[in-house]
């Protein structure tokens, strides 16, 4: 008889997450705090319902190589390469400073260099999977934050290497010499180049030969399989499997079948990787919490504080605003899963004691409860010290200074020697603003731009734009745009909180200003009305009205009526896509709209059916009942043409009618319509 112990477990698993989990979401905390409380209560410290950990650690590590292949599978080695800078200085220095000062300390602390080492590698990762699910939630994994954030974290996941190669040599395991070490990093190396480069042709080929069968189950079967291959050949050379699971969604990634991949492993790999939350929880002792507390708080307040000087220092050196390296910090100041696992191997390598291993672990959880919030916080946080450090002498990175003082210097003389007045203010050089500006400069219209990113500000100085270089969040900035006298702000970065603090401030510098702005997600409209916005326009709208009108259009629905239903929408706020009612008013609109007819024009082509015949003998006034307004030759207009009139190749015919007319008429034209 099977044994049910694994399912009891489950079960008793399941009943202690599913109301852990609805009473965070009430109280507005994310699930994961759920998953963690649920796991401190059944785990062995503490009501020990749970007999079978080994099990559910099994399961919580198949969710993190899930998860970081669907992080590998929305990222691509494309998207990798363009942030291969902010890999090397961001990740690569957040993970080198934040080793040094944690060994600093421990000499500070008469702790022995290998054990200061040993912290240094645990504190300077973060959770992966906390950052990556909250930020996911949140929509902020393309905001500057985001991208900041996924840098160093990318660079995290790829220094655990030399870090689980390292602690035998620190434990003086004889059998772990130097050579052997550079050895191994060679191997490791060499196996990501073998990886990416064999399975990038071969992976492909395999999807297709799969997809050919159009059968689900195969491909589903096909796509874990290749999952946990390559997780296993990077473990066989020295990666962990995780990495190796964020290799094999990179190669994926390069796929025409990605998208249809990640909907079928997204339904999984959020069920497992709960489990791992779960199982961080049943790891901490609570007897020994409540006896150290005071310790394991002062280490995860020490932890927060270290990680998120770091970053800070590390975006200003890099031009970033304060509020935008202080909100990155906070966001990876947690510990992260691979730190669990370096802890355990130094523990088992005699590297750390019992006690030193359960005042980390309590810290370490104590950080991961806290990362939603100091997420959520984060950007909040950061403009408050922003604020503050920028009444005192703060430390500026010179470039920034310079950056600032000539663009400010050009903008006092301006390209044509006018002083600004009634202009519009362009936040960011993105597609939006350099379309934006290019209209105005044709328009003769007066404008100034902000920008932030190097390589943008370059372009639009090398255009001979007016451009101030720097943070828009700032009065002075605004100042240096003379936003007293500007006529019209348009805020294109799509970047919720940057945007919502540009609005307040501008709003109370200049009053009367004609505020729009750019967002993401509709669902930030309502708060950036409040801030002072007087248009907000969110994309995955008006995208949305893109679709739907040139739909309608193809069924020649007259452009007066999609017009209507658009200005409808926009006049609503978008709230009939929302859900919401649309008032008495406008829906009082809709049938008079709806009842009108539609003029459309049709070209008669060399293979028109129609060609050499007489209007009589075409049959569109006979048959689809349309009436002729006028044709058109030779630039030309033929008026209220009668029957007799024939139809040569080239003519424009006009026609009205309603929309099954135009639509019959259109067909016995045989051809497109002109728009």
């Amino acid at each position: 008889m099977h044994d049910s112990t694994l399912l009891q477990d489950f079960l008793i698993l399941m009943a202690v997450v599913i109301p852990m989990v609805l009473l965070a979401e009430k109280l507005k905390f994310p699930s994961l705090i759920g998953f963690i409380v649920a796991g401190l209560l059944i785990g062995p410290y503490s009501l020990g319902w749970v007999g079978n950990m080994e099990s559910v650690q099994f399961l919580a590590e198949i969710g993190i190589i899930l998860l970081l292949f669907t992080i590998g599978l929305e990222f691509s080695i494309e998207k990798i390469l363009k942030i291969k800078n902010f890999l090397l200085l961001v990740g690569g220095g957040q993970v080198g400073f934040t080793i040094l000062l944690t060994v600093l300390a421990g000499w500070i602390f008469n702790v022995n260099l290998e054990k200061s080492l040993v912290f240094g590698f645990m504190v300077s990762v973060s959770s992966t999977a906390i950052i990556m699910k909250i930020l996911g939630q949140r929509k902020e994994l393309n905001t500057p934050v985001g991208k900041l954030t996924l840098s160093i974290s990318l660079l995290q996941d790829l220094a655990i290497i030399p870090m689980m190669l390292l602690l035998p040599v620190l434990a003086g395991d004889g059998q772990a010499e130097p050579l052997k070490i550079i050895g191994t990093l060679g191997l490791s190396i060499g196996g990501i180049a073998v990886i990416l480069v064999g399975a990038r042709y071969l992976v492909p080929k395999l999807l297709k030969l799969v997809t050919a069968s159009n059968n689900r189950e195969v491909f589903i079967i096909t796509i874990i399989f290749i999952i946990f291959f390559i997780a296993w050949v990077g473990h066989a050379v020295g990666l962990s499997l995780a990495l190796g699971a964020f290799l094999a969604g990179l190669i994926v990634s390069e796929s025409e079948y990605s998208h249809q991949v990640l909907a079928d492993i997204f339904p999984m790999k959020d069920a497992l990787t709960s489990l791992f939350f779960i199982s961080v929880g049943m790891l901490l002792n609570l007897s020994f919490f409540a006896e150290h507390y005071l310790i394991i708080i002062a280490m995860a307040v020490a932890i927060v504080l270290l990680k998120t000087v770091v970053v800070a220092i590390l975006a200003r050196l890099l031009n970033y605003p304060q509020r935008i390296g202080i909100a990155v910090g906070l966001t990876i100041a947690q510990i992260g899963e691979f730190s669990l696992v370096i802890a355990m191997s130094a523990k088992g390598l005699n590297l750390l004691g019992d006690f030193d291993y359960q005042v980390f672990l309590g810290a370490s959880v104590l950080t991961m409860l806290a990362a939603p919030t100091l997420l959520v916080y984060s950007n909040s946080i950061g403009f408050w010290i922003q604020k503050k450090m920028h009444n005192r002498a703060m430390i500026t990175s010179p470039l920034r200074v310079l950056s600032s003082m000539v663009s400010a210097d050009k903008l006092e003389s301006g390209n044509e020697g006018k002083k600004l007045k009634g202009h519009v203010i362009i936040i960011g050089f993105g597609k939006t603003g350099q379309h934006l500006s290019y209209v105005l400069q044709e328009t003769g219209i007066p404008f100034v731009i902000s920008e932030l990113q190097h390589q943008r500000f370059s372009l639009a100085k090398s255009l001979g734009y007016r451009t101030v270089f720097g943070d828009s969040t700032t009065t002075e900035i605004l100042d240096q745009l003379v936003i007293h006298d500007a006529s019209v702000l348009v805020i294109s970065t799509g970047e919720f909180y940057s945007t919502m603090r540009i609005i307040k401030v501008a709003r109370a510098v200049n009053p009367g200003l004609h505020i729009l702005a750019r967002t993401r997600y509709v669902s930030e409209l309502e708060q950036l009305y409040e801030a002072g916005a007087d248009q907000v326009i969110p994309e995955e709208f008006e995208t949305s009205i893109e679709i739907f009108s040139r739909t309608l259009r193809y069924f020649h629905i007259p452009r007066n009526v999609i017009s209507s239903q658009i200005a409808i929408i926009r006049k609503e706020r978008y709230g009939t896509m929302r859900g919401q009612a649309v008032s008495k008013e406008t829906l009082g609109q809709l049938p008079y709209i709806l009842a009108a007819t539609t003029t459309e024009s049709g070209v008669i082509l060399d293979t028109s059916p129609v060609a050499g015949k007489t209007i009589l003998e075409s049959g569109l006034t006979s048959i689809a009942g349309i009436h002729i307004i006028a044709v058109v030759r030779d630039g030309k207009s033929i008026s209220s043409p009668d029957t007799t009139y024939r139809f040569e190749p080239g003519d424009v015919v006009v026609m009205i009618g309603n929309h099954a007319e135009i639509d019959a008429a259109l067909g016995i034209l045989g051809t497109d319509l002109i728009s």
